[in-house]
């Protein structure tokens, strides 16, 4: 379950450590996830992924072309489709 949203007054928010930050390289392959390859494009600008399009920090700019580039791995629900496999590409 992703502790996102209405989840969090449901059950609970993420812990601090609930994060792939500090996990070394070797520990898992980021590009099994969504977000090494792709964005979230909306009205509001570009997200790393579409479920961060509503928590702050998830926004990496106003347009495609300037939101190609790394994203830190730092929110939660990277945490959650790294531990459970999640993973909307087809790797």
């Amino acid at each position: 379950m992703f502790q996102l949203g209405r989840e969090v007054a449901r059950s609970r928010g993420y812990e601090p450590a609930e994060t792939l930050i500090g996990l070394p390289p070797a520990a898992f392959d980021p590009h099994r996830l969504q977000c090494s390859g792709c964005r979230a494009v909306t009205s509001r600008g570009v997200f790393v992924c579409p479920l961060l399009v509503d928590e702050p920090g998830g926004r990496m700019a106003g347009s495609l072309d300037r939101a190609l580039g790394p994203f830190a791995l730092r929110f939660g629900a990277c945490y959650t489709c790294h531990v459970t496999g999640m993973t909307c590409g087809n790797g």
